[in-house]
């Protein structure tokens, strides 16, 4: 095994066997990263071993770095990870068959019986009387802090609970770690082949406006379109309930004809933006629209970029928020609009 990439290797990716390169950033090495992070994460302090713990580590990382991620715990936590709470926030392809992969974690942290004991003691001093002069008049109050929320804790704290005491027992937090992960093209294993690091990410609001694939074609307003307008709730109705061969009455995109199913009750069109198509006989339809769940009646809302076709006495989807037909009527527009310039 070569977790450095000999000179054979990098010539080889070089001369076009990309796919190599790519291992190690595929979907199967992220699944792989995952179940190490909830191996390495997870640990009972009251019953498990260092040498239990490196014995799981070796089947993820190399001989030498097994005992050392093995030795993380704590006296007075135990922690758990399970893959459901791992999300992938970031890949970084270094090349050589290596590639770092970032995840949020969200860590449940609960207290072993002897940090609940610590603690305990702890809380009891705490809540002593304070001391007073002989002079006081009024007798001396215990100190009561309340009980622990979590406003009382660092970044990334997602939940806390406490005994009917005040003693935290539990805490969730959110977590942010690196994994370097290589792929050994002789053994074909995945491997973590350093330590992962801990990083963190801007989580504030995004405040960048992306354009809209519709921005450029040329608006339909009025009675012209109002057929196509009535037609959208007949889409959307069939849309949500029939069946693939009756909802191809009304759609081509094969993409789409399996339809909602009856998930989601159509409710209404909130809001409709029609614009020029390829031909006279085309309309891009940009359709906001109303579900709700049928049995919770949640209202939720989602956004359809259409193209409607007139063909003999009806109207047809023949493209539904399909992006690549969407450039290519962009292409088109600034073509004839560079045209007409000239």
């Amino acid at each position: 095994m070569n977790v450095g990439g000999s000179d054979k290797k990098e010539s080889a990716n070089v001369s076009g066997t990309v796919i190599k390169a790519e291992k190690a950033t595929s979907a199967e090495a992220i699944e792989f990263a995952k179940s190490f992070l909830s191996h390495y994460l997870t640990w009972n302090s009251e019953s498990s071993d260092i040498e239990e713990r490196a014995e799981k580590m070796g089947f993820y990382t190399t001989e030498d770095l097994a005992r050392e991620l093995a030795n993380v715990k704590d006296d007075h936590w135990n922690s758990a990870l399970s893959r459901e709470s791992i999300l992938l926030k970031n890949i970084k392809n270094l090349g050589g068959n290596k590639a770092l992969l970032t995840f949020q974690t969200n860590v449940a942290f609960t207290k072993t019986e002897e940090g609940l004991q610590k603690e305990a003691q702890q809380l009891s001093v705490k809540k002593q009387p304070t001391t007073h002069t002989a002079s006081s008049a009024e007798p001396a109050a215990p100190v009561d802090e309340g009980v622990p929320t979590t406003e009382n804790f660092g970044a990334g704290i997602l939940a806390v609970a406490v005994t009917d005491k005040g003693v935290v027992k539990s805490i969730t937090k959110k977590k942010f770690i690196s994994v370097p992960v290589f792929y050994d093209e002789d053994t074909q294993r995945y491997i973590v082949y350093e330590i992962p690091a801990f990083t963190n990410f801007d989580e504030s609001p995004n405040k960048e406006n992306i354009e809209s694939e519709t921005a450029g074609l040329i608006e339909v307003t009025g009675v012209e379109v109002q057929e196509e307008i009535d037609f959208l709730n007949t889409f959307f109705e069939s849309f949500a309930n029939d069946p693939p061969e009756k909802l191809s009455y009304f759609l081509e995109d094969k993409t789409y004809q399996n339809g909602l199913n009856h998930t989601m009750r159509f409710e209404k069109v909130e809001e409709s933006h029609l614009y020029e198509g390829k031909t006279k006989n085309e309309k891009i339809v940009l359709a906001k629209v109303a579900f709700s769940e049928p049995d919770t009646g949640i209202m939720l809302h989602s956004q359809y970029t259409l193209v409607i076709k007139k063909k003999e006495d009806r109207f047809v989807v023949t493209h539904m928020n399909d992006l690549k037909y969407m450039k290519e009527v962009l292409k088109q527009k600034s073509s004839v609009a560079d045209s007409n310039e000239k």
